[in-house]
């Protein structure tokens, strides 16, 4: 739970590299979406910037909290070995909700990975190419602006 910031993109690729996947959770959604999505996806732990930690308590008494700042941030790199291409989960994308409530749907890594290789070689994107991020992280168009590139 991040406005579009590094630290965001940080706490999803810690997940991605610990093999589960992440629920973008916007803080700017109705508190009632958040608890719903919480819910249904069984989070156990939110990531939350310190000054959102208010903001995320009482989504779900089966979730733990943890702020991320600058004290809690490991002060050396971290790398985990382990397997690419995988039918771990990568994340989870919550549906608009327009014929009732919010559905969740899964994306596995491989999927995921499959789709942005498409993209990059219908687009040959090079290193001297930009992309816009200008979605929100719990729209589908994000994957591609942010990890597209």
């Amino acid at each position: 739970m991040f406005p579009p910031s590094i630290d965001m993109v940080v706490a999803m690729l810690g997940a991605a590299f610990a093999g589960r996947g992440y629920v973008p959770l916007d803080p700017d959604f109705a508190r009632e979406r958040l608890r719903h999505m919480t819910a249904e996806a069984g989070l156990r732990l939110i990531l939350v910037q310190p000054e959102l930690a208010e903001q995320a308590k009482g989504l779900s008494a089966d979730c733990k909290i943890v702020e991320v700042s600058e004290k809690n941030k490991p002060s050396h790199g971290v790398w985990l070995h382990r397997e690419t291409a995988t039918d771990n989960p990568f994340y989870v994308i919550y549906t608009s909700g327009s014929t009732g409530k919010p559905k969740g749907i899964v994306l596995s890594e491989s999927n995921t990975r499959a789709m942005l290789t498409s993209h990059n070689e219908h687009h040959r994107f090079t290193p001297e190419d930009r992309i816009l991020f200008h979605s929100s992280m719990a729209f589908d168009l994000s994957v591609a602006q942010l990890w597209g590139s």
